[in-house]
C-alpha cells in the first residue's frame, strides 16, 4: 500500500476517534457533522441579509437564520462552539460563502466535524487509487507547514 494512502488511512482513524473531543460537550461526532452543515446554510443566510456584517459573523447564530425544523439550543450551541473557537479560520474563508468549498473548508479542514465520516444519507463515491494518491499529495503540500513527522524511536 502506497505509504501517502497508508497516512491518509491513520489520520482518517485518529481523526474519528478523537473528533469528539472537538465536538462542542454532549454531542456525538456525526451529529457535529451534521450541525456543520446546518450552520453553513445559518451563515449563507445571513450573508444574504441587508444587515450582514462579516466582521460580526456570529450573529449568523441567531436562530432566524437557522431551517424551522433546525431550531434548536443544541445546533445554537453548536454555532457558537464554532464561532467561538474558529472566528479567524472563518473570516478566511468568506470569500467562498456561496460555494461548495466553503462547507469543505469549515466542516473537513476547519473544524474537523466531519473529517473521516461518510454519512450515511449522503451520497459518497470511491475515488480510484490514483485519484486518492493525488489528493493525498495535494493536501500534504498545500498543510506542510502543518504535518508533523514522527521519528522513530532507536529503542526499539
Amino acid at each position: 500500500m502506497n505509504g501517502f494512502r497508508k497516512l491518509f488511512i491513520i489520520i482518517s482513524f485518529l481523526s474519528y476517534c478523537f473528533g469528539d473531543e472537538l465536538a462542542p460537550n454532549q454531542m456525538n461526532k456525526a451529529d457535529y457533522c451534521r450541525g456543520c452543515k446546518k450552520i453553513v446554510k445559518a451563515i449563507q443566510k445571513y450573508s444574504d441579509d441587508p444587515s450582514y456584517d462579516s466582521f460580526n459573523i456570529d450573529k449568523a447564530c441567531n436562530r432566524k437564520y437557522f431551517e424551522v425544523e433546525d431550531q434548536s439550543s443544541k445546533l445554537e450551541k453548536s454555532c457558537h462552539h464554532i464561532m467561538e473557537n474558529y472566528y479567524d479560520e472563518l473570516q478566511n474563508i468568506l470569500e467562498d460563502i456561496n460555494t461548495a468549498k466553503f462547507t469543505s473548508k469549515l466542516c473537513n479542514e476547519i473544524t474537523m466535524a466531519c473529517m473521516g465520516l461518510n454519512l450515511p444519507e449522503e451520497n459518497s463515491t470511491i475515488p480510484s487509487i490514483q485519484e486518492e494518491d493525488a489528493y493525498i499529495e495535494e493536501q500534504m503540500r498545500k498543510h506542510a507547514d502543518r504535518l508533523k513527522v514522527v521519528k522513530p524511536s532507536k529503542e526499539l
